[in-house]
């Protein structure tokens, strides 16, 4: 025995509304019908029963038969059904596509919006060469270092191979640090210079530097005390334009002043 209240829910749950399964139902129990007799089987309006007919027929749910006068005949369930969960198929296809579009544009618009603070503390070595191994590989145009020749050599260590990799990428780098007394430094420092044509040395006095990095003029490092061993002391990291702005003038009258290898040695 067929049960009415199951098949009207279950015709809900596909994607009809409560008239449209209850004058289907009305069809399928004839095998054919007037609009007036119809209304009258349902207990409907005929005005809401022509337009209701009207939508089943869009969802291929319902037959015309051209008569005097015309009658109308509901398809089978088991093609009702059919039909009901294809179009229900293809409508969670087409919203998860919507779906997907939507979280990426949210994904993209959050992305854009994230921007790093301006100024960030760093306590930890470990912390600090991660970020200085992200802005050195990040670098498009320039990297400007002023270092202790102590600083410099712990920079080569963990940095080397970052710091050649951008100059073999067309960045343009420039380190400058205290005059040495040892010779076999500044060869050291021309062959590198020959090596990578974007490397510069340059030399001032002792004490006269803070050491800092300047990442293509829009973001910095800088060491807040000198007393601690190289990546033992705390780092400011910033990206404000009008602290860059004053470090990169800084830097720039500096390396004007500061002497290149060849002229403290000749």
């Amino acid at each position: 025995m067929v049960d009415y209240d199951e098949s009207n829910r279950l015709l809900n749950e596909l994607g009809c509304t409560a008239l449209q399964a209850k004058i289907y139902l009305a069809l399928l129990a004839s095998e054919k019908v007037t609009v007036k007799t119809l209304a009258n089987q349902a207990d409907v309006a005929r005005a809401e029963v022509y337009r209701i007919l009207n939508e089943l027929q869009e969802k291929k749910l319902v037959q015309k038969i051209i008569a005097a006068p015309i009658e109308f005949r509901a398809i089978a369930m088991s093609d009702c059904l059919a039909f009901l969960l294809d179009y229900k198929k293809r409508e969670i296809l087409r919203l998860q596509s919507k779906a997907a579009k939507v979280l990426q544009k949210f994904k993209e618009e959050k992305t854009v919006r994230v921007e790093e603070p301006n100024f960030l503390l760093i306590r930890r070595k470990k912390q600090y060469l991660d970020l200085a191994v992200k802005l050195i590989v990040e670098a498009k145009e320039s990297i400007d270092v002023i270092t202790t020749l102590n600083r410099f050599n712990a920079l080569r260590v963990s940095l080397e191979k970052y710091f050649v990799e951008r100059a073999n990428n067309g960045v343009k780098m420039r380190f400058m640090m205290e005059k040495t007394e040892n010779k076999q430094v500044l060869k050291e420092h021309q062959k590198l210079m020959m090596k990578y044509p974007l490397i510069s040395f340059r030399y001032t006095r002792v004490g006269e530097q803070p050491p800092m990095i300047i990442f293509d003029r829009k973001k910095a490092t800088i060491v807040t005390s000198l007393e601690e061993l190289p990546f033992e002391s705390p780092i400011l990291f910033s990206t404000s334009p009008i602290i860059i702005r004053a470090l990169g003038l800084c830097y720039d009258t500096m390396w004007e002043k500061a002497a290149e290898a060849d002229k403290i040695y000749p």
